[in-house]
């Protein structure tokens, strides 16, 4: 990744640490030092210090990878998600459903501030980000925790860009039924909704979430439209 290309992306990160308004600013690296192209970040919380991968970040599209840093700079300095342990404790234990939590509140968090930035952003060019990083990230199985936060994101996302609401929601998955708990972005209070769904909804949701490089641009967009306007 060459130096123009991370001076570009400093300066849209310096713009998101601005619209997060933090009361101490994180430092931000990059490096090639890894090797290990699975290894997107790492960080050192003492010294508020976060590392990006160049390794990684150099196959993906320039906006897809801010999409990325963004999202994980979140977790750091808003969350206070800032060691791989943490995560691994969140993400991997009992405490998983908070990570999901985490999760889509970091997504939705920085479509906020995408549009706050390009007012005129649409869902759809939202999607398209997606489709650009799909393959990047397609395993030859499906966890459902990962479907189920991909589901919660785009639900809650897609609302946003209709409503400018602040709403996470947080599915389930068990047999044919999606269970979305919706949480109000204050936690004021808790909603709970089933919606009945037929397997091949649900393997259209897997296609969507895993297998995207088999489908065009296009066919990945209305495909997904589709499947989120079933929650409305």
């Amino acid at each position: 990744m060459n130096a123009k290309i991370i001076n570009e992306l400093k300066a849209r990160i310096e713009k998101f640490i601005i619209f997060l308004q933090l009361d101490k600013k994180p430092n931000v690296f990059f490096t090639h030092a890894y090797g290990v192209e699975e290894c997107i970040s790492d960080a050192k919380p003492e010294t508020n210090s976060i590392w990006f991968n160049t390794y990684f970040l150099e196959k993906l599209d320039f906006d897809y990878a801010l999409l990325i840093i963004l999202h994980e700079i979140f977790h750091f300095s808003k969350q206070g998600i800032q060691t791989k342990q943490q995560v691994a404790e969140l993400r991997y234990g009992n405490l998983w459903p908070f990570m999901q939590i985490f999760d889509i509140e970091a997504d939705l968090y920085v479509v906020e501030y995408i549009l706050s930035e390009n007012p005129d952003y649409s869902f759809n060019q939202y999607l398209s980000l997606l489709y650009s990083g799909a393959s990047t990230f397609r395993n030859s199985t499906i966890r459902q925790v990962k479907l189920e936060r991909f589901i919660g994101s785009l639900v809650s996302i897609k609302r946003y860009f209709d409503t400018r609401e602040r709403k996470l929601y947080l599915p389930k998955l068990y047999l044919n039924i999606i269970t979305l708990i919706s949480i109000q972005y204050d936690f004021l209070h808790l909603h709970h909704v089933c919606f009945d769904i037929s397997t091949e909804y649900l393997e259209e949701w897997k296609t969507a979430f895993q297998d995207a490089g088999r489908l065009s641009e296009d066919e990945y967009l209305n495909l997904l439209n589709t499947l989120i306007n079933k929650f409305n």
